[in-house]
Parts: structure tokens; C-alpha cells; sequence
């Protein structure tokens, strides 16, 4: 049994039958509301019950005692008995000292043995899902990125009236290849009306879309070149760059460029060779020139290398 004082709070229980207990009633009102102030704020409360009173006079005054503050006045249909009338009253207590008294004041409680047993109030948080969206694009040389979330409420209809949520996307792919849009948790909050942090009170887990970042067609394509026999090797080392169809997510990103290439095929006599890329050889860099040749898918054509008969 766990010990109480009326710190704890005061209730007190009063049964009673065609008996006019108003005027007591009003002066304990008052001495509990002093107490209360002495004591720094004690919560009290006064329960009267008429056992069905028959003298219409005694039920009025009873009755008039519904306006005084902390008191709450129950009227029975029947008379069922003090003893019943008492543990009905025990029954709507809410505090944890109970006095009982009798119509005229005097303390009946050593008349009782009472036991309380806690009951447990729990809060349970919000549960929470915040899910960021995924992206994709073709190699651009910037950052892919996308702040877009959604966030679901699990377990109730909603978030709590004037709460909002903080929620920073953190999320960045550059280079080929992909990973989580992911969210700076540490820095997720939910804030009420008055702007009062109370994350505590949600539970959130979550989801990450990917991002993604897919390799850049280009096309190297080799030009072709054609002389009249003179004896000499014909080469070329000019070359065309396409987007192989792919408009502005093809060809070199921009402010890249081709560092260095190489294409193989030379012919002295009459005859054509094909001219071809040395695929070892291609370098593409940034504008700050690091190699970023491994974002690219590089195809090639190659070329035609002509020596026309000499006349």
C-alpha cells in the first residue's frame, strides 16, 4: 500500500439523508480552498450524496450546493443505505486522500478500510513515416537531387491540431551510379503552435526513394579522308561527336571536354582501311579537369580512309 498525504489531493465523501448539510458543506468549501493556497496549490474536491432525501425543504438546500466550486452533488433515485451511498462516492474520488464524514462533519473513516490501487495513464507517441521521393538522369556533372517527401501518420488520423513538421532532404548523386535520397534525421523536428519542440512525442522511422544517375551517350566518331596516291600514309585524327539521339542528355556534358583521343588506321596504296577509335586512348574531363570518362557510354563509327588511283 503506498503512503498518501493530502498533498495528494483531498477528497471528501459525504453521504446523506433528509439531512440539510449545506451550510457545513460552504464552510469546509472555504476551509479547503485556505488550506489549498497555505499549501501551495493542493487539489480538492467535496462529493455529496442524497440518498433520494424526502423532505423536499432538506433536498433544495442540498441541491443548491451544485454552485459552489469543487463541489459535486449526486442525487439517488432510491434510497439504497449509507454503506452503498459511501462506496458509490468511493468509486468517483479522484484523489488519492479520501476523508468520508457524516452529515454533521464528523469523520467516519476509521470506520473503513480502504486500499487504493494505481491505475497506469500512458501516452503513446505519434507514429510516423516520412518517405522522399527517388529521381533519376543521364550524367550531367551536377548534383541530382529532390527535396520532395511525404510524410503518413500510422497510428491516429493526424498530427495533433498546430503541430507541423521540419524536414531538410539531404540526398545528392553526381556521378554514375545511385544511392538514398536520404533525410538529415537528427535534425527532424515537429513543433506545436507556439513553436515548442515536441518530437519527443512522435516515433518516426524512414523510407528513401534512389537517386540515380544513368550513363551519358556520346559518340566518337572518326572523319574520313580520302587523297590521290602520292605515296605517303593517309591518316586523320579529326573526329565528330554525336548525341546518338539522345538530344541535350547526350553528346559531352556541359563545360566537359575530350582531353585526349586517339583513332587507328592508316593506308599508303590505293585502297580504302577503316579509321578507328582507340577506345584506351579517350579521356573526357570536368572544368576542373578531373576524369569523368566512366560516366560515359562511348560508341564509335568508324571511318573511312580512301587512296584514290593516281592518274
Amino acid at each position: 500500500m503506498t503512503d498518501m498525504t493530502f498533498k495528494d489531493g483531498i477528497s471528501v465523501l459525504i453521504p446523506v439523508y433528509n439531512y440539510d448539510c449545506s451550510a457545513y458543506v460552504r464552510g469546509l468549501s472555504e476551509q479547503l480552498r485556505v488550506l489549498s493556497e497555505e499549501e501551495g496549490g493542493v487539489e480538492h474536491e467535496i462529493l455529496l450524496f442524497d440518498d433520494a432525501s424526502t423532505d423536499v425543504v432538506t433536498l433544495q438546500a442540498n441541491r443548491s450546493l451544485h454552485s459552489v466550486p469543487g463541489v459535486r452533488v449526486f442525487e439517488g433515485k432510491k434510497n439504497i443505505g449509507r454503506a452503498r451511498a459511501r462506496n458509490f462516492l468511493l468509486d468517483q474520488a479522484r484523489h488519492r486522500f479520501v476523508l468520508i464524514t457524516d452529515a454533521d462533519g464528523k469523520s467516519v473513516i476509521h470506520n473503513y478500510r480502504i486500499s487504493i490501487e494505481l491505475g497506469t495513464l500512458t501516452v503513446y507517441p505519434i507514429e510516423l513515416e516520412i518517405v522522399t521521393e527517388g529521381a533519376e538522369k543521364f550524367y550531367d556533372g551536377t548534383p541530382l537531387t529532390n527535396d520532395k517527401y511525404d510524410v503518413t501518420v500510422l497510428n491516429a488520423t493526424d498530427f495533433v491540431a498546430g503541430h507541423r513538421i521540419i524536414v531538410q532532404v539531404i540526398g545528392s548523386q553526381t556521378i554514375v551510379g545511385s544511392s538514398p535520397n536520404a533525410i538529415d534525421e537528427s535534425g527532424v523536428k515537429v513543433l506545436d503552435a507556439d513553436g515548442n519542440d515536441v518530437t519527443k512525442n512522435y516515433r518516426i522511422s524512414y523510407q528513401y526513394g534512389e537517386l540515380i544517375v544513368k550513363q551519358r551517350h556520346i559518340g566518337i566518331y572518326p572523319d574520313g579522308a580520302e587523297k590521290i596516291y602520292d605515296g605517303t600514309p593517309l591518316t586523320n585524327q579529326t573526329y565528330t561527336i554525336s548525341d546518338c539521339g539522345y538530344g541535350k542528355d547526350g553528346g559531352l556534358a556541359p563545360e566537359q571536354y575530350v582531353a585526349t583521343v586517339s583513332f587507328d588506321g592508316w593506308i599508303i596504296n590505293v585502297g580504302t582501311v577503316p579509321a578507328t577509335l582507340i577506345f584506351e586512348s579517350l579521356s573526357i574531363c570536368d572544368q576542373n579537369g578531373n576524369d569523368v570518362t566512366e560516366n560515359y557510354d562511348v560508341t564509335s563509327i568508324p571511318g573511312a580512309l580512301t587512296v584514290n588511283p593516281r592518274k
